[in-house]
């Protein structure tokens, strides 16, 4: 069983793409990595100290790497940014390492499959765009709420309803990942 490490900006970033690639992929264990640091939190330098004990600790295959670039796709500071960030993760780990840059936020991929969304708060939404160029897509959720309100701890439940062949349809970056991972995973088997 090949040991997949989690870093995300966020407990619920990382266990909502956990969420979801547990229900595809089930022979991988998945260990959440940076479990106190939030958000930009991720880019300090002690981060990364703190990230190596836990790497040389954990013994692992795989690390995934998610970031929120809070930016349309072709925005050129963050995107330095998080790449610079990853650079410096993939520079320390002994595993395998994969980017996820969500393109605004991680709340793009729930537009692209709003069944669970529109189940749990009782809605109909649509959404006929293409996800990655929703501005502030963790605000168009919470407007379209008729009962409760759309909060980030949601989506680990909404990760586990999400179907990855629609968010590999309408997401590219997402695309680009699960193949990535998946050719990763066939050649180490």
């Amino acid at each position: 069983m090949l040991r997949i490490g989690m870093i995300g900006e966020s407990e619920y970033d990382r266990a909502a793409l956990k969420n979801l690639l547990s229900r595809y992929y089930n022979n991988l264990q998945f260990v959440p990595l940076l479990k106190k640091v939030r958000g930009t939190q991720l880019d300090q330098e002690k981060t990364i100290d703190i990230l190596e004990d836990e790497l040389y600790k954990k013994n692992l295959d795989i690390i995934i790497v998610q970031r929120d670039l809070d930016a349309p796709e072709g925005e050129q500071k963050n995107t330095q940014i998080r790449n610079a960030f990853f650079i410096s993760i993939a520079a320390k780990a002994s595993a395998k390492s994969f980017f996820v840059l969500h393109v605004q936020t991680l709340e793009a991929l729930i537009l692209a499959d709003l069944d669970g969304f529109n189940k749990k708060y009782k809605t109909t939404v649509t959404f006929n765009s293409n996800p990655m160029f929703q501005e502030k897509p963790k605000r168009w959720l919470r407007d379209k709420c008729k009962t409760g309100k759309y909060e980030a701890k949601d989506s680990p439940a909404l990760f586990e309803q999400l179907d990855i062949e629609k968010l590999k349809k309408q997401v590219k970056y997402f695309q680009t990942f699960i193949t990535e991972f998946e050719e990763y995973l066939k050649n180490a088997a």
